[in-house]
């Protein structure tokens, strides 16, 4: 889309189903990469368009403790912005490791937004579409 040009996607991030924003988190990532993605999600931010994030973490062994403290940092930073924009974050997993550890990020730092814990991607992105919409997506029987 032409409103994305002077964005990096990192690798795992797309925006194809705008206003949805998909990150599908690699088995391990590294803190450079991490931040990058971090980075990027804020220039979609700064877009100042409503949207809703998902984050898939099925196949992610977990992320570092300084990983943790990137998360709770931007959360700090973008809060109002947040506020203002983001309708909600779909959080896929199915791992009680990373249940936990985003549990305890949320502890830190309540995100000012819905978050909602889905199994899988068509579940978050039907989710994610009624928090940016408004309207319930068709069910295919």
């Amino acid at each position: 889309m032409e409103i994305f040009r002077d964005i990096e996607m990192p690798e795992g991030l797309s925006a194809s189903a705008w206003p949805t924003v998909v990150y599908t988190a690699p088995v391990t990532v590294e803190d450079a990469s991490f931040q990058a993605v971090l980075d990027a999600m804020a220039k979609l931010r700064a877009l100042e368009e409503p949207l809703a994030m998902i984050l898939d973490l099925r196949n992610n062994n977990g992320i570092t403790p300084v990983q943790r403290r990137m998360i709770t940092s931007s959360m700090a930073e973008r809060e109002g912005q947040s506020v203002r924009l983001l309708r909600g974050l779909a959080l896929v997993f199915n791992s009680k490791l990373m249940a936990s550890l985003l549990t305890a990020i949320f502890w830190v730092r309540k995100p000012p937004y819905e978050v909602k814990v889905c199994s899988d991607l068509d579940t978050a992105m039907a989710w994610a579409e009624e928090r940016t919409t408004g309207r319930r997506p068709a069910v295919n029987h």
